[in-house]
C-alpha cells in the first residue's frame, strides 16, 4: 500500500488522505451509532428515562379514542421500540398495552358513570370500533359488562 502511494503525486496522495480521512470518520460516527443503539436505555440517564416515559404517558392520555401502536410511540419520542417499551415498564412497572389498557377501562367506567353517552360511544371514545371486543375487554377487566357496570352505578 504504501509503494502504491508513494507512487503517486504529492497532489494526489494529498486527495487521497483527506479521502481516507472522511471516511474513517464515517466509519466511527456509523459504529457509534450502532453502539448507542443496541445500548438504548442504559445511555440514556435516569433524568432523561422519567421525561420520555411521563411524557409518553401524558400522550398517551391525551390520544385515549385513537389507536396507539409502539412504533407510533417510537417516531413520536425517537427512540426503537424497545427502548421506548424498557422505558415505559421502567418508569410505571407495566408495558405500555397492559398501562394503556387500564386506563382506557378506568375512563369506559368513569363514562359509564357519569354520561348518557351509549354503550357503543363509549367504546369509540376508548378506540374501539365496536361493542363486542369492548365489552369483552371491560368484562374481563371489572367482572362484568358495561351494561351492568352502568346498572349497578345507578344510571338506565
Amino acid at each position: 500500500m504504501f509503494q502504491i502511494l508513494s507512487d503517486l503525486s504529492p497532489e494526489t496522495r494529498s486527495h487521497y488522505c483527506v479521502i481516507k480521512s472522511f471516511e474513517l470518520l464515517y466509519l466511527t460516527q456509523i459504529h457509534c451509532n450502532i453502539k448507542d443503539n443496541k445500548q438504548g436505555i442504559q445511555e440514556g440517564t435516569a433524568d432523561n428515562i422519567a421525561k420520555t416515559a411521563q411524557d409518553m404517558r401524558d400522550y398517551m392520555l391525551g390520544h385515549l379514542s385513537e389507536k396507539i401502536s409502539i412504533n407510533d410511540l417510537s417516531q413520536l419520542f425517537h427512540r426503537s421500540p424497545t427502548s421506548c417499551k424498557k422505558c415505559f415498564r421502567t418508569y410505571w412497572g407495566q408495558s405500555i398495552h397492559s398501562w394503556l389498557l387500564d386506563r382506557r377501562m378506568e375512563r369506559a367506567a368513569d363514562l359509564l358513570e357519569h354520561s348518557m353517552l351509549s354503550i357503543l360511544q363509549i367504546a369509540q371514545a376508548i378506540s374501539y370500533e365496536g361493542t363486542s371486543q369492548f365489552n369483552a375487554a371491560f368484562k374481563l377487566k371489572y367482572g362484568i359488562t358495561p351494561s351492568q357496570y352502568r346498572k349497578n352505578a345507578g344510571f338506565r
